[in-house]
């Protein structure tokens, strides 16, 4: 048996890590026997991950396609700022 979301992640709040997912664990529970069946590999949390994804920086939004330009224009005008005063 193997549950990839054994425990959901968390969004990060340090702002190093804004709007990541991280602190996640699978288990994978494996028998010295040979299996007879079918693995059975599981997302017993996956709605909470959607959700979690879904409100993500990683998402492919167009909030965030928005907010990552932004950013990158926001870094950019302030190093030529802190060029030519």
């Amino acid at each position: 048996m193997v549950d990839l979301d054994f425990v959901t992640g968390a969004l990060s709040d340090n702002p190093a890590f804004k709007r990541q997912l991280w602190g996640g664990l699978a288990i994978a529970l494996l028998l010295p026997q040979p299996r007879t069946h079918s693995l059975v590999v599981a997302a017993s949390a996956a709605s909470n991950y959607d959700a979690l994804w879904r409100a993500s920086c990683h998402y492919p939004s167009l909030a965030n396609a928005v907010r990552a330009w932004v950013t990158t224009k926001r870094r950019g005008l302030a190093r030529q700022l802190a060029r030519h005063g």
